[in-house]
């Protein structure tokens, strides 16, 4: 039981510092962005970003409000008074806001993103069903969902980089 328990705050632990250090490394690279800090182009590989059209914006920032939205939860998740019940009731519409902001985004935007927020919109879908089957913080991450959801966001928010203004995987509030 004791092995079950430590697993289960190992993994919370390793999904917080996770979410923290993709979020440093993404605020590093824009605060970085215009430094030439590397003369030698062969050293560091070439921008990620793409060119998105100006119309995917207004879906992107819903995007980007929803997924603020559901990570607003996460922040007492693991406060050892976090209750399941209410942790789960708080995550639910936002979720499902999340889902309809992703599923409404994918037609605007280029082939690229699209794949990264159907595979977040696939992950948020099973996520917001685990949530209804689960009964544990830890149980729930043990699906692998979110992990697999905000990487997906995270990839996507890496191609749109500086271009909406936007920022599609924020850490937990």
């Amino acid at each position: 039981m004791f092995l079950v328990a430590v697993g289960g705050t190992g993994l919370a632990m390793l999904v917080g510092f996770g979410l923290m250090f993709s979020a440093c490394g993404h605020a590093f690279s824009d605060a970085t962005s215009g430094l030439n800090l590397f003369p030698d182009d062969q050293i560091v590989p070439p921008s990620r970003t793409i060119p998105i059209p100006p119309a995917a914006c207004p879906y992107l920032r819903l995007v980007s409000a929803a997924a603020n939205d559901a990570a607003k939860p996460w922040g007492r998740a693991f406060e050892p008074s976090a209750n399941w019940d209410h942790f789960a009731a708080a995550l639910s519409e936002p979720l499902a806001r999340l889902g309809a902001a992703l599923g409404a985004a994918i037609a605007h935007v280029p082939p690229s993103v699209a794949r990264d927020l159907t595979e977040a919109r696939r992950n948020v879908e099973v996520g917001r069903v685990q949530l209804v089957k689960t009964r544990s913080i830890r149980d729930y991450l043990n699906q692998l969902n979110v992990i697999a959801g905000t990487q997906a966001l995270s990839d996507a928010d890496a191609l749109i980089g500086t271009a909406c203004n936007v920022t599609l995987a924020p850490l937990p509030l």
